[in-house]
């Protein structure tokens, strides 16, 4: 099971184009380090056939259950309690670390994507 980001028209202005090659470029390197549990990895990038106008790019990625926004929303389904927050922060915690050890800082950090499984 896989998760497929879809980005469309990412190379029509220079700023798009030099975002999107950058997060895969991370997404590359990360995926390369045997040590990393914390980031997903990066299985494929797929691109439109024709190299004059790369209308989309499909970045495919291990599939993670869910993110912290939609356990946020719906704890009310869920048992939310204490240790699972002290699980999460302290892998969130962990997370940033091995990121800043990457020399890569993460500047849009929020619970839409912070992800997280059934063991939080």
């Amino acid at each position: 099971m896989v998760a497929i980001k879809l980005l469309l028209n990412s190379f029509t202005d220079e700023y798009q184009a030099k975002k999107v090659l950058s997060e895969i470029q991370i997404l590359r390197q990360l995926s390369t380090m045997k040590s990393n549990v914390f980031t997903t990895k990066l299985e494929d990038v797929i691109a439109s056939t024709n190299p004059e106008k790369i209308s989309y790019i499909f970045i495919v990625m291990e599939h993670v259950d869910s993110d912290l926004k939609k356990v946020f929303n719906t704890t009310q389904n869920i048992e939310f309690n204490e240790e699972h927050v002290i699980t999460i922060l302290y892998n969130t915690l962990c997370a940033m670390s091995f990121l800043h050890s990457a020399n890569i800082m993460h500047r849009d950090i929020k619970p839409a994507n912070i992800l997280v499984d059934v063991e939080c």
